[in-house]
């Protein structure tokens, strides 16, 4: 399974607003399933991924998913909770992805995404708790 990450300049005007800051990149995963991507997209180990989805961590579109075999759609945002604001409790520290297309490749698919690390949000309606 390769999931490899290539950089992308062209940070042109998608239909879906990318947040100044963010990194647009292309990686591939070897399916559309919320832990493939979160891997792929975050670059961290599947058993970190496991470890934070056990853990009430990661969340999409501002819900927990059921599963962590969630087939990711376009226009999705996956957030990683990475702890409260040490400063207002009220804000979560988090890493953020938003895909921004999948498209099919070689042994699987590519899916360009934005990224965004330590960004600082609200807390959710339904407030999370670790």
């Amino acid at each position: 399974k390769d999931d490899s990450v290539e950089e992308s300049d062209d940070e042109k005007d998608d239909e879906i607003d990318i947040v100044a800051g963010s990194k647009v990149v292309t990686v591939h995963s070897a399916n559309i399933r919320l832990d493939g991507i979160c891997k792929a997209g975050f670059g961290m180990s599947r058993s970190k991924i496991e470890e934070a989805y056990y853990a009430s961590k990661i969340l999409v579109n501002g819900q927990k998913p059921l599963k962590k075999s969630k087939e990711i759609r376009e226009e999705d945002e996956i957030d990683i909770i990475l702890h409260r604001n040490l400063d207002n409790p009220k804000f979560l520290t988090i890493n953020r992805i938003q895909i921004l297309s999948i498209s099919p490749a070689p042994g699987g698919v590519h899916i360009k995404l934005s990224r965004d690390k330590n960004l600082i949000i609200e807390d959710y309606a339904d407030a999370w708790s670790p």
